[in-house]
């Protein structure tokens, strides 16, 4: 009998069954497949971003994807990650980007101050923004922003907006809009 058990889950690691250890979540009629996901979308909401979960399967060249968010009113892909265990495949999301014409955002991580960077893959094959966060801009309240620290570096996260224009747009610092989004994306499924 204990052969058979560990037959069983020899075979499911084997099919990746194990590799996901997220934990389906319902939240606002939809099923969540991890909790981070459903912090993530508690956190667009605070932030009065629209998201669409799961919207499509794009045929790629690659194979089947299938994005976790599209923000509509950024244009833009949401892929969801946790710090240990993501996979990160690069190479689909500048596919993803290139064929749709789209950025995809991947963020890694929970969404609380210094607990995620966030990734943007261009349609441009040579574009990247790496290990940057959410801001808000210092001269436009609730405008969102991916900034980039060490280089000052920012880009307006907004429908129409070239992925490639990069600014050096100053940062709300101790955002309330922030602060209050993050607090929004802290909850306890253990109830």
């Amino acid at each position: 009998m204990a052969d058979g058990v560990f037959l069983h889950k020899l075979i499911s690691l084997l099919n990746g069954e194990l590799m996901n250890r997220g934990i389906r979540t319902i939240f606002a009629g939809d099923i969540f497949r991890s909790q981070l996901e459903v912090r993530w979308a508690l956190f667009f909401k605070a932030l009065d971003i629209d998201y669409v979960y799961e919207k499509e399967a794009y045929p790629l060249l690659s194979g089947w994807y299938l994005p976790d968010f599209w923000l509509p009113k950024l244009n833009v892909f949401v892929e969801v990650k946790p710090w240990i265990g993501g996979v990160i495949d690069s190479a689909r999301y500048n596919e993803l980007a290139q064929t749709t014409g789209f950025p995809l955002l991947c963020v890694q991580g929970r969404p609380e101050k210094g607990q995620y960077t966030v990734d943007v893959y261009g349609p441009v094959r040579s574009f990247r923004f790496k290990n940057a966060y959410f801001g808000e801009a210092e001269r436009s309240n609730k405008s969102l922003i991916l900034v980039k620290e060490e280089e000052r570096l920012c880009w307006e996260v907004r429908k129409g907006a070239p992925v490639s224009s990069l600014t050096r747009n100053p940062v709300r610092k101790n955002s309330e809009w922030m602060h209050l989004a993050s607090l929004a994306a802290r909850c306890d499924f253990s109830k």
